[in-house]
C-alpha cells in the first residue's frame, strides 16, 4: 500500500511540474509578445516625431518665402502705381453710402471710349485626368525595387514620409 501512495505521489509531483513548465512557457511568450509590442509602439513613436520635425521644418521654409514674398509684394505697388497712365483714369466724385452722409470718395473711372464690351467667357472643353497619388507612387516604386531615399528622392518627399508609408502599408 506504501508503494500506490508513492507512486501516486511521484505521479502528482510530475505531473504539477508539467504543468508549472506549460504555464511558465506561456508567461515567457506573454512577455515576449508585450516586449515586441512595446519595441514597436517605440519605433513608431520614434518615426512620428522624426516626421514631425520634418514638417515643422518645411512649415518655418515656407513661412520665411511667405514673409520674404510679403516683403517684396509691398514693394511692390507704388512702382506699379506710377506706371498708370494719368491721362487715361479720370477721379470721379461718389457719395459713399456708409453712415457718415455726405462723405465723398474718389474712385477712379475709366473713360467710356476705353471701356470693352462685356463678353461672357467661352467653355473649353475640359479633358478629365487622372493622377496617382503620392502613396501609390510611392508602393509602386517600392514594389519595383527601389530603396527609400531614392523613392523620396524621385518623387521630392521626406525620407520619413516614405517610410511611414511603406510601414503602414503591411
Amino acid at each position: 500500500m506504501l508503494t500506490l501512495l508513492v507512486m501516486m505521489s511521484l505521479f502528482l509531483h510530475v505531473l504539477s511540474f508539467i504543468a508549472i513548465r506549460l504555464l511558465l512557457n506561456k508567461v515567457n511568450k506573454l512577455s515576449q509578445t508585450e516586449s515586441n509590442y512595446n519595441q514597436r509602439v517605440s519605433e513608431m513613436e520614434d518615426l512620428f516625431a522624426t516626421y514631425l520635425e520634418e514638417i515643422k521644418l518645411e512649415n518655418e521654409k515656407l513661412e520665411q518665402a511667405m514673409n520674404q514674398t510679403r516683403i517684396h509684394e509691398q514693394t511692390r505697388p507704388s512702382s506699379i502705381i506710377s506706371e498708370i497712365e494719368p491721362a487715361s483714369i479720370k477721379k470721379q466724385a461718389v457719395k459713399d453710402e456708409s453712415p457718415k452722409k455726405g462723405h465723398i470718395k474718389n474712385i477712379p473711372a475709366i473713360e467710356p471710349e476705353k471701356r470693352k464690351e462685356y463678353a461672357p467667357p467661352t467653355e473649353l472643353p475640359v479633358e478629365d485626368t487622372v493622377e496617382q497619388s503620392l502613396q501609390s507612387k510611392v508602393y509602386q516604386l517600392h514594389d519595383q525595387g527601389f530603396s527609400v531615399e531614392e523613392i523620396a528622392k524621385q518623387l521630392d518627399c521626406g525620407k520619413t514620409e516614405v517610410d511611414l508609408m511603406l510601414k503602414f502599408k503591411s
